[in-house]
């Protein structure tokens, strides 16, 4: 069992990056299948892909004509640039804190510009847990993001197949960075956000076995005895 998760500062708050839980044993390195976990913030986007760096942008997406620097992208004809280099184009930008849905609206376009910041591969198949301000909105972010598509990245042209394996509550990955009392309460200082979550010692069990089963569940090859819903 690898558990992946990252966080990060900014001004001096802790901003949680994403948790990622990924039952690894089953799977061959060589199998295209990659396990990750995206954040599209409303101040930068982050993401962590088993085997990769970890990328962390502005999130701000441009349509300014550019050379293909990390975070350009073409998609359905139309070319963007996701991250610094969107910044740096001054005012002609499009945030995500511009505007409440646009963490669901952009977030497939974010996620093109995030992979375009990492070595090029011909086809990315992503198994991914998001995690989001708002888990009711959970379903309409999947409907956004699960899917095959052709994007050109940073230039070259990639398959991209993106599973959606949970939509989790932002600052959830503080439950499993540290040993925990039995009862906590969770501050997440984000860039247009702030949570509080109450959790329990039983209620971090739950979590914790139910995400490690749904994880297990879709990267299991078939036909492994791991490979059973509970």
């Amino acid at each position: 069992m690898l558990w992946l998760w990252q966080i990060t500062q900014t001004d001096n708050f802790h901003n949680l990056l994403c948790i990622t839980f990924v039952f690894m044993s089953n799977i061959h390195t060589l199998q295209k299948i990659l396990t990750a976990g995206f954040d599209n913030g409303y101040g930068s986007l982050k993401l962590l892909v088993d085997g990769f760096e970890v990328v962390r942008a502005p999130s701000y997406i441009t349509n300014v004509e550019m050379e293909n620097v990390p975070g350009r992208v073409v998609f359905n004809g139309t070319a963007y640039t996701v991250g610094e280099s969107a910044f740096r184009t001054g005012n002609y930008f499009d945030r995500n804190t511009d505007n409440n849905e646009n963490k669901v609206n952009n977030a497939l376009l974010t996620l093109f510009g995030a992979l375009a910041h990492l070595p090029h591969r011909e086809a990315w198949h992503l198994k991914l847990v998001v995690s989001l301000h708002d888990v009711g909105l959970a379903d309409e972010l999947q409907k956004v993001l699960n899917g095959e598509y052709q994007p050109i990245l940073a230039g070259k042209q990639s398959d991209v197949k993106i599973e959606v394996l949970k939509v989790v509550l932002e600052g959830m990955g503080a439950l499993f960075g540290h040993k925990l009392p039995k009862k906590l309460t969770i501050l997440d200082f984000g860039n247009g956000t702030t949570l509080n979550t109450c959790v329990t010692a039983s209620l971090e069990l739950k979590i914790l076995s139910r995400m490690a089963t749904i994880i297990r569940n879709n990267t299991a090859p078939k036909g492994d005895p791991t490979n059973k819903m509970l």
